[in-house]
């Protein structure tokens, strides 16, 4: 009966990894604890965990927590093994948002390595022959912004990490070396991609066979190139990647093909390390990144949120799935009109995340109608339609320090061209800055004044890892991809857990929704499938018009309770694992 119950519980968890034992002794008082009066489990450990987008990447992060190495240590080498496993979103060519929080010293830090505009970048290069803009330009080496995963990496490393470069590279330069098993997923990815990929010499040697097919699944994938690049960048840090040989390599490819990026913006790129946005909700301390990531969009959706009683309107009901609503059309409605880039625009962060100032707002929702767009203001711009294909993953060690991640290469395989020799995959975030201010037919934050392209300037993400507390402990550590979702996929999870009470598996698996807001597009709720009927009737009812969209996010979670981790990855995304050390 015993091997009966396990068996069950690994069917019904997020994911059947490696599971420490629970104490016989050990009251389930928390209710965290697994539990047979619930449908999803979470995988629970008391020696860390990490939880990624892919099972390989997550296994080899847990293994250098199983070496000794802290949550510093395992999210760098999961992040450098993502670049080799799900090369649409994981990086070296890419950039990101990193919270880290250290529990010896009590410290939150968030780390903003995320792409620069180089210094050459020229929004007119973007035009056509008609002489309007075109955002298919991003594709290209043109859409190339500078880099910053390899910086950020090697800050957190250096300040926050106990290994050496070469022992957090090691696994993911034998990874390349010896290749991959290309998954359907991968598979799949690929040929979605192909016309992009196609089109560039460096890509299409990599991702593809010499006669242009694709990989099938169940066939081997090789990255030498990518190897030599993480075995440099093992032996010689950050450095390695933005000065010497590869600096060389990236400048070349670039003049050679009408890209903006040169060694000088390699070299002079900078990483920021600033105290993180933080808010509270109920009794809970939420860390959020600060600008151009859209963390205080997340706290300002929260704090119109909590001036409802959601636990009152119950998980899951047409009731609180209307408030979230209402409250996402305002929060995206400041989005579009106050958001804009770094350094060169200071966002009203204090305004935005005012407790009264969210009070005022959710005075204006309506609980038995659902308000147009058009009735909502101060925006009057749309926001972008923003990649999904980011990706994240949450790291806790045995010593209580975590790291919340997410990095990006923008779209799907970012610019789609790898620089020769490097094996590098780059960004295309030059596409996410303004580039047709005033012009006719602009929409979205292409037409953002405050997002314009401008040398070394940060395009807006809407990127949001998440580290929450109580009462000065560490108790929650997500975050998610998916574009403009995230921002709703986040607060859903953590609302879950919260208000409704439920496990951090129970909080991934419900059914999510969102909404945005827009004076020129129509004016629709979307729902993941697996809504109740009678939900959707309810929504109608109230003014919705819903209609049925593709997964939100990818969230990937720890939830923390003591020494206790408790770890839930998405199943939203093929192959994410939540992994405990050996």
């Amino acid at each position: 009966m015993r091997l009966l119950l396990t068996f069950v519980g690994c069917l019904a968890a997020t994911a059947c990894a490696a599971t420490d034992p629970i104490p016989a002794a050990e009251a389930p008082t928390s209710r965290q604890i697994i539990r047979y009066d619930t449908i999803h489990h979470p995988v629970v450990s008391q020696r860390g965990m990490v939880v990624s987008q892919n099972d390989v990447a997550s296994r080899i992060g847990a293994d250098i927590l199983a070496q000794g190495g802290n949550a510093v240590d395992a999210s760098i080498a999961t992040g450098l093994a993502l670049a080799v496993t799900l090369p649409r979103a994981g990086n070296i060519g890419g950039s990101g948002f990193m919270l880290v929080h250290m529990a010896d010293t009590d410290e939150t830090v968030a780390i903003d390595y995320y792409s620069a505009a180089p210094v050459a970048a020229d929004r007119e290069a973007f035009r056509n022959d008609d002489g309007k803009m075109d955002r298919s330009n991003r594709y290209g080496y043109i859409g190339v912004a500078i880099p910053g995963t390899v910086a950020g990496f090697h800050k957190a490393l250096q300040d926050y990490g106990t290994m050496s470069w070469r022992e957090v590279a090691q696994p993911a330069i034998d990874l390349a070396r010896d290749g991959i098993v290309v998954t359907r997923d991968l598979h799949y990815a690929l040929a979605a991609k192909r016309h992009v990929l196609v089109r560039d010499p460096g890509s299409r040697a990599v991702y593809f066979k010499p006669d242009g097919s694709l990989y099938a699944p169940g066939e081997t994938l090789r990255f030498p190139d990518l190897a030599d690049t993480l075995e440099a960048i093992a032996d010689g840090g950050a450095d390695a990647f933005y000065r010497g040989e590869i600096a060389n390599r990236i400048d070349d490819a670039m003049r050679q093909s009408g890209g903006f990026v040169r060694q000088t913006d390699l070299a002079d790129y900078i990483v920021y390390a600033e105290e993180p946005l933080r808010c509270t909700y109920r009794d809970y301390e939420v860390a959020l990144m600060v600008p151009p990531s859209s963390g205080v969009y997340v706290c300002q959706l929260l704090n119109i949120l909590e001036q409802h009683d959601i636990r009152e309107l119950g998980a899951g009901s047409g009731a609180y799935f209307h408030v979230l609503a209402e409250a996402l059309k305002l929060v995206f409605a400041d989005r579009s009109a106050f958001t804009g880039g770094k350094p060169q625009y200071a966002m009203p962060v204090d305004r935005l995340t005012d407790k009264d100032y969210a009070r005022r707002l959710a005075e204006t929702i309506d609980l038995s109608a659902a308000r147009s767009f058009n009735e909502i203001r101060p925006g009057a711009l749309a926001p972008p339609a923003e990649s999904r294909d980011t990706t994240h993953y949450s790291v806790v060690d045995r010593f209580g320090n975590a790291v919340s991640n997410t990095y990006t290469l923008g779209s799907s395989f970012g610019s789609g061209v790898t620089v020769p020799g490097t094996g590098v995959l780059f960004n295309d975030h030059i596409g996410n800055f303004a580039l047709s201010v005033g012009e006719p037919g602009a929409r979205g934050f292409q037409a953002n004044p405050n997002n314009q392209l401008g040398p070394g300037k940060r395009a807006v993400s809407t990127i949001s890892p998440m580290l929450v507390f109580k009462n000065d402990e560490l108790v929650f550590v997500s975050g998610s991809p998916g574009g403009t979702r995230i921002i709703s996929a986040v607060a859903q999870v953590l609302v879950s857990i919260v208000d409704f009470e439920m496990n951090v598996a129970e909080a991934t698996m419900m059914p999510r929704i969102h909404q945005q807001w827009s004076a020129d597009e129509p004016d629709e709720l979307q729902l993941e499938r697996g809504h109740s009927m009678d939900t959707v009737r309810l929504l109608e009812q109230l003014g919705h018009r819903v209609g049925f969209s593709p997964t939100f996010g990818s969230v990937q979670s720890i939830f923390v309770d003591g020494n206790t981790s408790y770890g839930a990855a998405d199943p939203r995304r093929p192959g994410a694992l939540a992994v405990v050390p050996d």
